[in-house]
């Protein structure tokens, strides 16, 4: 159940396009950690659709047996592109555009990690 947490983790930086916690002047410490196991998380940004945000809480929920797995992961990502490709047609496709602008304009900051580059050219 930890990878699902790190698959929600990883989902919400690719809709923030920043690091978890980054510039928040915490520490990435033990303090942070312990932070973490009691439930501290980021919050949702604004403009995410609600059924992304939904499935990446639910993927980092305190309770690892509330967590989905990764077959119910895929499922849900699934359903989200299908109704993104949806909303596409109807000329509405700021979602999937301000997320990629998001990551662009970070991937600089987050660039010792190497994610953040490799997530931008798969988008």
């Amino acid at each position: 159940m930890s990878d699902v947490y790190s698959i929600g983790v990883l989902l919400w930086e690719i809709s923030s396009g920043k690091q978890p916690f980054y510039g928040e002047s915490v520490a990435y410490d033990i303090g942070l950690i312990c932070g973490i196991a009691k439930g501290s998380r980021e919050n949702p940004i604004p403009g995410t659709p609600n059924a992304y945000v939904k499935l990446y809480t639910r993927c980092w929920d305190g309770e690892p047996t509330l967590r989905p797995n990764m077959n119910e992961v895929v499922d849900q990502l699934k359903e989200i592109m299908s109704s993104i490709d949806e909303i596409n047609e109807n000329g509405l496709y700021n979602i999937v555009n301000e997320s990629h602008s998001n990551i662009d304009e970070t991937s600089s900051n987050a660039s010792s990690i190497g994610l953040s580059k490799l997530i931008t050219n798969e988008v």
